[in-house]
This record gives structure tokens, sequence and C-alpha cells, in this order.
């Protein structure tokens, strides 16, 4: 698991005061926090070795009160990164983790990902994948996904022609993504120049 999913795991999934990131070395706290959970792993412990599907699978066998608990403390933190307050069901948590596992597999198994739909309805697109990953993602990471996304069809679209551009954004459900516009008009220099830079 990517360094930054077991970071927002971490801070997501925090259910209890015995989880507590470490403040001292790996092995004092691993050991102290063995010890004080009576010989069992602490949850930021386990989600470290765990898979996107095998945390999104762990979320969903948890109790309703548990989910709930979950969803909630999801909200405070959307909260306290985009200072805006919203209500988190499990059921809207549990769907935007399902769009972005199944995303996920899609980038894994090398399938195309610009035209890929998933849930059952095959209703969601990669863009609308965005906005569940607006409700896990800080905001800044949020918006350097999007933004990355931007420039890369910005610079896509210098070499296609309008149609064809026109066909691949709608096929992504990009087409109402505010800022590619202005990004067209962008000179492609500048739009290199802004993709190259170290994140």
């Amino acid at each position: 698991m990517p360094a930054h999913l077991c970071r927002l795991a971490h801070q997501r999934f925090r259910v209890s005061t015995c989880e507590k990131p470490p403040q001292k070395t790996a092995a004092q706290s691993l050991s102290g926090a063995l010890s004080e959970n009576h010989d069992e792993v602490p949850l930021w412990v386990l989600l470290r070795y765990m898979t996107l599907g095998q945390t999104f699978k762990f979320y969903c066998y948890q109790t309703e009160s548990m989910r709930n608990k979950i969803a909630k403390g999801f909200a405070v933190l959307y909260e306290l990164s985009y200072g805006e307050k919203i209500n988190v069901s499990p059921r809207r948590l549990t769907q935007a983790y399902d769009h972005i596992k199944d995303f996920r597999n899609i980038c894994a198994h090398e399938e195309r990902l610009y035209c890929a739909r998933v849930s059952p309805g095959h209703d969601i697109s990669v863009v609308d994948a965005l906005s569940d990953l607006q409700l896990v993602l800080p905001k800044n990471e949020a918006a350097l996904l999007t933004n990355d996304i931007l420039d890369l069809l910005a610079s896509i679209g210098e070499d296609m022609r309008e149609a064809d551009f026109s066909r691949l954004v709608t096929s992504m459900g990009a087409e109402h993504l505010p800022g590619l516009k202005e990004r067209r008009n962008v000179p492609r220099t500048s739009l290199e120049a802004r993709v190259a830079q170290p994140a």
C-alpha cells in the first residue's frame, strides 16, 4: 500500500484511544501498544499491511454502530480540511471506497481508465471518483490530484482534434470539470513546465 494511503488509512480508521500513532521509536511504540492492548495488534499497525480492498472489506464487516462512528470521523476530518460541514453516512462512505477500490483495480490491471465505468449500474466515471476522493482526502491532496488530471487532459488535448478531444472528455465524464477549458488555452510549454515540476 502506498505511503500516502497508509497515512490516510491510519488517520481515518483510528477508532479508539488505544490506536494512537507512535510517539517513540517504532519498536517501542509497537511493543507498548501490543502490551496495552492485551497482545492484540493495534489497528494502525494492521492497516499498514492491508490492501485497499482488504481495508474496504474490514470496514464493511464492522458493526453498524462502528461504521457510524467511522463515518462521523470522516465528516469531522472533511470539515477540518475543507472548512465545510457535511454529513457522511456509512452508506456514502461505503460507496466512495467501493468506487475508489474499483478504479484502483482498473489501474492495477492496466485497463483503460479514461472510459471506465464502475458500480452495479456502470454509471460512475473516473471524474465522479474525484468527488469520492474529495470525501476521504485532505483538501490539498484532492486539489493536487485534480490539477494533475486537468494538466494532463490539457496537454493531451493539444495533440488532438477538437472533436476527438470532446469525445475523450465526455467519455471521462469531465465535460463540466472546472478549469478544463481555461487550461486548454494555455500554451503547451507552460503546461509542460507545470507538469514537470516536482510535487
